[in-house]
């Protein structure tokens, strides 16, 4: 219900998929006005509802959101990716270590170096261990973890002290190294300052929307009367009815075979 969509966003109680959909609706809704606009004369009000529900900062607005919103992630409902390349602004300074993220591409930035780091500990890690196809593992939510078969001997011999040991199976031993902990920690915390940061983005869009409501509603309030309209014309040519006549200067009402449509429901 488009309807209900707009009071959610309105309110802040929208989810990106709720707001992606919602806009994807309207998109439909415009093209829809747009491709049967008819001739003035054919019926004035029709060409009325028809030409405001044609508002053009409502399509400038969906058209602007759909394209710095990354329908894919909003659906997932990834937030750190939740935002298109190029879509930023300053925000509050996030803390990231040593660093200051002011911004969603310096946060995605963090990401892709940190990720980078980690494959480079791979390539180490395989030379270490003697493992040339070594690779990590995700298990129950934990990530970049080092997997050794407990038949590989002479690769577990060579693990070190210093290595934390995890959960593991009869087949495997499960290892996070130093290193790989403190990269892994970088990682997540570029990842959690992405999040924050796209939060922020979503709540100034959200405001956006609020600015444009009324012509948002303005727009479901043609539609819904074009829909009754339609719906009441299907009505009347599948039953049989017929429009009255109206006649000017008149008090007349004259029903000829009338009979009450609940009847007949």
């Amino acid at each position: 219900d488009v309807e209900q969509a707009v009071a959610l966003i309105y309110y802040g109680r929208c989810t990106p998929v709720k707001f992606v959909t919602t806009l994807l609706a309207f998109r439909k809704i415009l093209k829809a006005m747009d491709d049967i606009q008819p001739e003035k004369s054919s019926n004035d009000l029709i060409f009325a509802l028809i030409q405001s529900s044609l508002d053009a900062g409502v399509q400038e607005f969906v058209e602007s959101c759909l394209g710095d919103i990354n329908i894919p992630s909003a659906k997932d409902g990834r937030w750190e990716d939740l935002f298109c390349s190029g879509v930023d602004s300053k925000y509050s300074p996030v803390q990231v270590g040593v660093n200051v993220v002011c911004t969603i591409a310096e946060a995605r930035t963090g990401i892709e170096n940190a990720r980078k780091n980690l494959d480079k500990q791979l390539m180490t890690l395989r030379r270490f261990l003697g493992l040339p196809n070594l690779k990590y593992s995700t298990v129950s939510g934990k990530e970049y973890l080092i997997e050794v078969s407990v038949k590989n001997k002479n690769a577990l011999k060579r693990v070190p002290d210093t290595w934390r040991k995890e959960q593991g199976t009869k087949a495997k031993e499960r290892f996070y190294t130093p290193e790989v902990l403190e990269l892994l920690l970088e990682l997540q915390s570029y990842q959690e300052a992405a999040v924050l940061l796209s939060k922020t983005k979503w709540n100034e869009f959200l405001k956006l929307f609020v600015k444009k409501s009324r012509s948002f509603n303005r727009v479901v309030s043609c539609v819904a009367s074009l829909d009754s309209l339609y719906s009441l014309a299907v009505v009347s040519f599948r039953k049989g009815y017929v429009k009255p006549v109206l006649v000017e200067n008149q008090r007349i009402l004259n029903l000829v075979g009338a009979r009450h449509p609940v009847a007949e429901a």
